[in-house]
């Protein structure tokens, strides 16, 4: 059977209406796309901030990190001052036991480079010995070479508070003025609280001495005094040069200084070698040096020669910071602190940072050097 042909009007209004057709299709699903689009650009929904442009989104950024992250400036932060070195510190140092070590000077060195305070006495035959206060506990794992104390050394945590660690009391002249029985901590009546090195070397750490003061049934914890630093919120500069300054305890034991200009502290060196501290490989830096000149005088009696340093009477004195010296006198004032003044009688102000404090012979002042 033949198929039947479409004529020509046929076939064109057949052509019109498909044309129409695909238009109709055509207008509809643009118009919907148009739609659709204009509704996300204009839409409230909380997925649509997707779609913003790139600067919008930089913005949107910016934005969030402002507020997330904390304020960095000073004005809102709680600060202390450090109660030994008077520097500006996040975290308050005050509440903290105050701990003195007694140690070795000619010995290596473990935990010296962490001393806030650190105080030097005469002893006889031109020896001395370290007497170091420091806040920064959690780092000494290892503490040492510890030596016996005396009381007029521990007599000087009467100054700081807290409590003087040590191997023992060699003094031969005992001074019942001076009650250090609640000071020192003794960690040689038992072995628990330190351990020896080469047969010789005693040592002791942190969690050692925590350990013995929560077991001593004399030693009492106390907590800071009022340090005997007036901190100045300005520089102190003297008028006496001293990039360099030598205290010569002896021929085998001289204690120097020597001036970093570019750190603005004093490096420590024993009988012309730097001091290091093998704990960390720092070394042994200071901000502020007292030079205290003290009358001594030496007893001797069947056990041996004690050289006694006079801690008490007061003197005069020189006070070096950045580069230069000033001449001072220190004494004990009617509260029992520890006071440094100025040639003309003013309270002495000094810089913040740590110090040293080297008590030397009056009668051999002259021998101390700087320059």
């Amino acid at each position: 059977m033949k198929e039947k042909k479409m004529n020509s009007p046929q076939k064109l209004f057949t052509f019109i209406l498909i044309a129409v057709l695909l238009v109709s299709t055509i207008g509809f699903a643009a118009g919907g796309l148009q739609l659709d689009t204009k509704a996300d650009t204009n839409s409230g929904e909380i997925g649509d901030n997707t779609d913003n442009t790139d600067d919008n989104k930089q913005n949107t950024e910016d934005n969030t990190d402002e507020t997330l992250t904390p304020p960095t400036d000073d004005e809102n932060k709680v600060f202390y001052y450090h109660p030994m070195t008077g520097v500006k510190t996040e975290e308050d140092k005050s509440t903290s036991l105050p701990l003195g070590f007694v140690v070795d000077t000619l010995m290596p060195q473990y935990g010296l480079s962490s001393a806030d305070i650190a105080f030097e006495f005469s002893i006889e035959n031109g020896q001395s010995r370290f007497l170091y206060y420091t806040t920064n506990r959690a780092s000494l794992w290892k503490v040492g070479t510890v030596k016996p104390t005396r009381d007029y050394i521990s007599f000087t945590s009467n100054f700081i508070g807290g409590v003087v660690v040590s191997y023992g009391n060699d003094d031969i002249v005992k001074y019942s003025a001076w009650d250090a029985s609640k000071i020192n901590l003794d960690i040689s009546k038992i072995s628990d609280y330190y351990y020896v090195e080469n047969t010789l070397y005693i040592y002791t750490g942190e969690e050692l001495v925590n350990n013995a003061i929560n077991n001593s049934d004399t030693v009492e914890e106390t907590t800071y005094k009022n340090t005997p630093f007036n901190f100045s919120d300005t520089e102190v500069v003297g008028n006496l040069s001293a990039k360099y300054v030598s205290l010569p305890y002896s021929d085998a034991n001289k204690t120097e200084f020597f001036y970093s200009l570019d750190t603005g502290k004093y490096t420590l060196y024993k009988s012309a070698n730097k001091t290091v501290d093998m704990l960390n490989g720092k070394s042994v830096v200071f901000k502020n040096l007292f030079i205290l000149y003290a009358n001594t005088t030496t007893y001797e009696n069947s056990y041996g020669t004690e050289l006694v340093p006079d801690t008490t009477a007061g003197g005069s004195g020189l006070y070096v910071s950045d580069g230069y010296a000033t001449e001072i006198r220190w004494s004990i004032n009617d509260l029992g602190e520890l006071e440094f003044k100025t040639l003309s009688g003013d309270i002495l102000s000094v810089n913040r940072g740590n110090s040293y404090v080297g008590y030397f012979k009056a009668s051999a002042a002259n021998k101390v050097k700087y320059n």
